[in-house]
């Protein structure tokens, strides 16, 4: 056999070490001990010394074995020597981890210190490791070292669980100071018996009269619940694990504290959920405003405020008051693409808490007024007025005329405003019909109008003049509760249908359904069982169609 190898054969002897001692229940401060490791059997390894390759044949070493000591790790195995069955190696290493040792993560594993020297091949040897968290498993693994620094292969690895119970560690603590209380949380521990948790509570560090409590199941964390705290007062606590029985027990956990202030300074959380961006709003339309908010303790009143130019200027809508989380807004005419809306909401202390809206909402008029001419008074002139509404504003009038059927217009007259007036023409001769025409403009440039066509000479059939034309005119008393009346007139005999609706176009009641004679009408609702807003009525009488505007108010 060439020099630069050589076999070595190494036969370990498994021994077993009787505890030492065993120390009272529930005390493990800063040891561990193991109940076995099983073994491991090394043959055939390599060495490598200065580029020369020595083989050296183990013939095996003995179980590296761990014996339970309560505190300790006392591990046994019997020296492998050097060169073949004779010698002894330089130098241990011992090393050990909670997680299982390997080639690959022997390096990882911590190092026990001050390991005891090699002796000659064959004899007994111990190390008692110190210092380990009771209630965790180790892993234990060797390796040997000759004096040219060739390193054997790891030993068999042993593993054991320490006997004894791993303090908990505390998680923290969640004090609900409104309803004084506080939540206390811990991780558990893995233990190899049953156990329970008790948490102990108290206002002095030493716990001289301490409040216990015990959390039986086990889930991701543990906890308990103390109820019923002083205010003002700070708050000690710990944890430990428990064996069922009390037969064992872990040291108290580190101590923790919290103080227990039921004074408040939370201020409440809002949150504007409609609008809150991007909505298009209708003049004079009614929108339910609405948030959400909350407090630790609670909230006393709510205030809400608009916008329409990204807040340079608030218009308060409701100050302070016991609001719900909603609020019933009749949209105004100011018409603005950079609409907000903010809600505050105050609790007991005093504390406000706020939001806006998350982006603009946009206040439009789409609806175009609605025009009506009334009764004409005709003679040599004809002198006649109209009423306009809106939903919004009527900003202007445009006042025409034509004596061939709506072929031709003549302005006659305009101006600003309009939402009623009154205008004198004369009456040109030898026309079959004059038609007079006023249209009325919002805000937002929607038009509205109404035509009247009236002849030199009316005919009076009993029912009153009858009118050149059909017309819808204003109820009246606008406001109104709970009677509105509303005159139309009908130029010849025609079915009429007169219709009451709301703000979404629901039909809320219905006044008319007959066929009538040729003349000036008129019809009265009873709003009783409708409240107060804004209602449509609508004339259908043949082809005339016609909406007025009426404005309950109770």
């Amino acid at each position: 056999m060439p020099n630069s190898r050589c076999l070595v054969s190494i036969t370990m002897l498994l021994f077993s070490l009787v505890a030492n001692s065993v120390p009272e229940p529930g005390y493990c401060d800063s040891v561990l001990d193991l109940n076995y490791a099983p073994a491991l059997r090394v043959d055939n390894i390599i060495f490598s010394n200065q580029g020369t390759t020595q083989t050296k044949y183990f013939h095996g070493w003995p179980s590296l074995a761990a014996v339970e000591s309560t505190g300790v790790i006392s591990m046994t195995w019997t020296s492998p020597g050097d060169d073949a069955d004779s010698g002894c190696a330089n130098h241990y290493v011992i090393r050990f981890s909670n997680n299982p040792i390997s080639d690959a993560n022997w390096d990882q594993a911590f190092e026990a210190l001050n390991p005891p020297a090699p002796l000659d091949a064959g004899s007994p040897q111990e190390y008692t490791l110190n210092g380990l968290e009771c209630g965790r498993r180790y892993y234990f693994a060797i390796k040997t070292v000759d004096e040219s620094g060739n390193t054997s292969p790891i030993s068999n690895i042993a593993d054991a669980f320490a006997s004894g119970i791993m303090a908990p560690t505390l998680v923290g603590a969640e004090v609900d100071s409104a309803n004084n209380l506080a939540n206390l949380y811990a991780n558990p521990v893995e233990a190899a018996m049953p156990i329970f948790y008790e948490f102990a509570l108290d206002s002095m560090p030493t716990f001289p009269n301490p409040l216990i409590d015990v959390d039986l199941l086990v889930d991701s964390l543990v906890s308990v619940t103390f109820t019923d705290l002083g205010d003002n007062v700070i708050y000690f606590w710990r944890c430990r694990a428990v064996a069922v029985g009390r037969s064992d027990s872990s040291s108290w956990s580190v101590i923790d504290s919290f103080h227990m202030d039921m004074s408040d300074f939370i201020a409440p959380a809002v949150d504007v959920s409609s609008p809150n961006g991007g909505e298009m709003l209708e003049v004079g339309s009614t929108y339910m405003i609405r948030w959400d908010c909350s407090d630790n303790v609670g909230v006393n009143s709510r205030r809400v405020e608009y916008t329409y130019d990204n807040g340079s200027y608030w218009e308060l809508l409701q100050d302070w008051v016991s609001l719900p989380d909603s609020f019933s807004w009749t949209v105004p005419s100011q018409l603005s693409t950079q609409c907000l809306i903010r809600i505050s909401a105050r609790d007991e202390a005093g504390n406000i808490g706020s939001d806006i809206s998350d982006g603009f909402f946009t206040v439009a008029d789409n609806i175009p007024p609605t025009v009506f001419i009334n009764d004409p008074v005709v003679d040599d002139s004809i002198t006649m007025g109209w009423t306009a509404f809106d939903n919004g504003i009527i900003m202007h009038y445009l006042i025409d005329y034509t004596t061939d059927s709506g072929q031709n217009w003549v302005e006659v007259a305009s101006g600003p405003g309009g939402d009623s007036g009154s205008v004198t023409l004369p009456m040109p001769d030898q026309i079959p019909a004059l038609g007079i025409r006023v249209t009325c403009f919002d805000m937002a440039e929607n038009s509205g109008a109404d035509t009247l066509y009236v002849t030199p000479t009316e005919v009076n059939d009993g029912n009153g003049p009858i009118p050149a034309g059909y017309y819808l005119g204003q109820s009246y008393p606008n406001p109104f509760n709970p009677l509105a009346t509303i005159e139309y007139g009908l130029p010849v005999s025609s079915p009429v249908t007169i219709e009451i609706f709301d703000i979404t176009g629901a039909r809320v009641a219905s006044l008319k359904d007959e066929y009538e004679a040729a003349g000036k009408h008129s019809v009265t609702w009873n709003a009783d069982n409708v409240t107060s807003g804004t209602y449509f009525y609508r004339i259908v009488a043949g082809e005339f169609s016609e909406v007025g505007k009426a404005t309950l108010v109770k």
